[in-house]
């Protein structure tokens, strides 16, 4: 993926710049890089267990990136292995962060 500065100097390069205009892209672009890399937490219900709006979030998403925040491990969790995921994610949820993998 191309830097925000890389994708702003295409822009100004492009033949439409503006100082306010490379000033919008700029932010458009961040405000992009943020939602494409934000790790999600998973919701819990009262019991201390993902929420199920929080469950079917995540497997409606799949494939997704599952960092460990206790150990800084991350994992890839496709359809292949999302049944041996599944307990750990719902029973551990505040040991979890999650985001959708964006192709």
């Amino acid at each position: 993926m191309r830097t925000v500065e890389e994708r702003a100097q295409d822009f100004v390069s492009s033949g439409e710049y503006s100082p306010t205009l490379k000033e919008c892209y700029i932010a458009g672009a961040a405000e992009e890089h943020l939602l494409l890399t934000h790790w999600s937490n998973i919701e819990e219900d009262k019991d201390g267990f993902a929420s199920n709006k929080a469950y079917a979030e995540i497997t409606a998403s799949v494939p997704i990136l599952v960092k460990d925040i206790f150990f800084g491990e991350m994992f890839v969790i496709d359809k292949n292995n999302m049944v041996d995921w599944g307990g750990d994610l719902q029973h551990h949820p505040n040991q979890y962060k999650w985001r959708k993998i964006h192709e």
